[in-house]
């Protein structure tokens, strides 16, 4: 059976795809045990009545599809039947509200890798990950 199931992060803008009418986005999942995380080209059928300009960048969504390939490159991608939301992105930041405190660490830690949101509010608006790493509080 060529069934997908995924939930994961919407990392990019929803974006056309070629002449067809295609709509797509990319999805990020994250790998067992925090190993990293995986790209997935998410696209729609040019006939299909989903709305994926629904979808925000850093928003929780469920995909269900196919494993297929599309445009004019025969890349693969997952084709999909149904997608709905699960969490929506968190709020910005705003800026000039930051604490008056610092949070320095004074020990040499791991730091988890981890997703970031960048360009926000701009069309290079992405999730991006940051490696795991050695943090020393000292410098």
């Amino acid at each position: 059976m060529n069934q997908v199931h995924l939930i994961g992060l919407v990392a990019t803008r929803s974006y056309s795809i070629g002449e067809s009418g295609a709509v797509g986005f990319v999805l990020i999942t994250e790998r067992a045990r925090g190993l990293g995380i995986d790209r997935h080209r998410v696209v729609t059928e040019p006939s299909s009545l989903l709305d994926m300009n629904a979808f925000a960048v850093g928003e929780s969504v469920y995909v269900q599809g196919r494993l297929g390939r599309f445009d004019d490159t025969r890349r693969v991608a997952v084709i999909v039947a149904e997608a709905w939301s699960i969490l929506s992105p968190l709020a910005a930041p705003v800026p000039g509200l930051s604490p008056s405190r610092t949070h320095a660490s004074p020990v040499e830690h791991q730091r988890r890798g981890h997703l970031r949101r960048v360009g926000i509010g701009t069309l290079r608006e992405r999730l991006v990950w940051v490696q795991p790493a050695t943090v020393s509080g000292r410098r």
